[in-house]
């Protein structure tokens, strides 16, 4: 029996049997990635979440910031799909301030098929943004040892703009800087940082405008003072023809001097009532402030001040929708008449002048006059004629009439 062995060394030496195992391996390969070429299959990419028409002046609270997007096409274009060419968007157009779940809108490339978008809905809160200034305090960090006060302080700028989200900025109750007490011991001007209740609301949410003041304080021994804004307390009303115009004092407030702690629960001082039942004129008084109920509390200045009230007469309008225009003078005509012959007629006046002026039979009268009038026909004003004194013509509709002559 002939070796087999030399011939299949020969066989499988030969470069023309390598070239057919080649060219097989080579048809596998082509028939495999051919048949591969149109299945499909399913790819889940992460997709960034974009709010668009969002209304003005609001910001967006709670949202969804990605979703999963599940889509299906041949395995070759999913393979090389450009992730950024597949968006998720909300649309806000037209929404008002509150809590919603809208539709997140996916848009995918050509040839591409959308199977899903998990979550298909953003739940978001839309809040209204505003602005509003609020006075800065001064809150010092540790309080002060006993024996010094701060005699005056003054920060620039007093007040500071917060932008934030309403809810946000309904809640803010304290705006302040807070110094130390060896900045204070300094002396001289301190920049500051503004500082919100952090126990409020969230700081990092709000925007503050300056985000530092400055801040110069006096320190001094002693017992405590402060200036205290003076109130004054009226009691009754004017006679019904007259209104209170305007309350001035003198001085508008009194240093008031105490524990810290007392002070500190003061926001105004009174003065003893003053009644006002019935006067017609203006009233300059002399008025003494109410004691202080603290027990360490005491006026440093005076204990009394000038109050003047201003009294102004309380006048109302009435109208009179159509009085007849009258003819009144002596003229060349026997006769004219008038176009239009009623003209409305609106009076000023104090409530008891206009009650005078119910018991009068032609309270308002209103005539043109046509002494020595040679034209046959004329525009002329209306004059107006009131049965009763202090009451004042506001207007008269239409101001001018047509006169006609009427000849036989």
């Amino acid at each position: 029996m002939p070796d087999r062995k030399p011939f299949l060394d020969k066989l499988l030496s030969s470069s023309m049997f390598l070239r057919i195992v080649a060219l097989i391996i080579a048809l596998i390969l082509w028939f495999y990635i051919s048949g591969d070429k149109g299945t499909e299959m399913v790819r889940t990419i992460r997709c960034p979440v974009q709010y668009i028409n969002a209304p003005y002046q609001t910001s967006l609270k709670n949202t969804t910031s990605s979703v999963d997007v599940q889509l299906s096409g041949e395995r070759q274009i999913l393979s090389r799909l450009d992730t950024e060419k597949v968006k998720c968007q909300v649309d806000l157009a037209g929404l008002d301030p509150g809590k919603y779940s809208i539709l997140i809108r996916a848009t995918v490339p050509r040839n591409v098929r959308l199977i899903d978008v998990i979550p298909s809905h953003a739940r978001i809160e839309i809040a209204r943004v505003l602005e509003k200034k609020f006075r800065v305090n001064l809150d010092i960090l540790e309080g002060l040892p006993s024996g010094l006060f701060v005699d005056s302080v003054m920060i620039y700028p007093q007040e500071v703009k917060i932008t934030g989200r309403e809810d946000d900025i309904s809640a803010i109750e304290k705006v302040y800087v807070s110094p130390t007490l060896e900045q204070l011991k300094t002396g001289g001007d301190i920049n500051l940082k503004v500082n919100i209740d952090p126990g409020v609301v969230d700081t990092n949410e709000l925007e503050v405008s300056p985000s530092e003041v400055k801040v110069n304080a006096v320190l001094a021994r002693g017992i405590p003072k402060r200036e205290i804004p003076v109130n004054v307390r009226l009691t009754g009303k004017p006679h019904p023809d007259f209104q209170v115009g305007s309350v001035s004092v003198e001085p508008v407030s009194v240093k008031v001097e105490g524990k810290m702690n007392e002070l500190e629960k003061i926001d105004k001082v009174d003065t003893e009532t003053f009644d006002i039942t019935g006067v017609s004129a203006d009233q300059h008084v002399i008025l003494p402030l109410v004691p202080l109920t603290g027990e360490s509390l005491n006026y440093l200045s005076e204990s009394s001040v000038s109050v003047k009230v201003d009294i102004k007469p309380f006048t109302s309008t009435r109208v009179f929708p159509k009085v007849p225009v009258e003819v009144q003078g002596k003229s060349v005509y026997p006769s004219w008449s008038v176009k239009p012959n009623e003209v409305k007629v609106t009076l000023e006046a104090v409530t008891t002048d206009f009650k005078n002026m119910d018991d009068i039979e032609k309270p308002v009268k209103a005539y043109v006059n046509v002494t020595n009038i040679v034209s046959k026909k004329l525009t002329v004003p209306v004059i107006i004629e009131v049965q009763q004194q202090n009451v004042k013509v506001v207007s008269v509709e239409p101001s001018k009439v047509q006169v006609s002559a009427q000849i036989e």
